[in-house]
């Protein structure tokens, strides 16, 4: 299953940002992504600045 950032519609609603625990974004993600038994590989690819 492909989700395509390009063709999500808009709802004109926002969610607030929240702060991640921690200070390291990655270590968290990677943290989560790996307590959890999976069946399937995803790859994202962000095309921006770090900032």
């Amino acid at each position: 299953m492909v989700f395509r950032l390009d063709r999500i519609t808009a709802t004109g609603r926002s969610v607030p940002a929240r702060a991640l625990p921690g200070d390291d974004p990655v270590a968290f993600v990677a943290g989560r992504l790996a307590a959890v038994p999976t069946r399937h590989r995803a790859v994202v690819t962000v095309s921006a600045s770090a900032e």
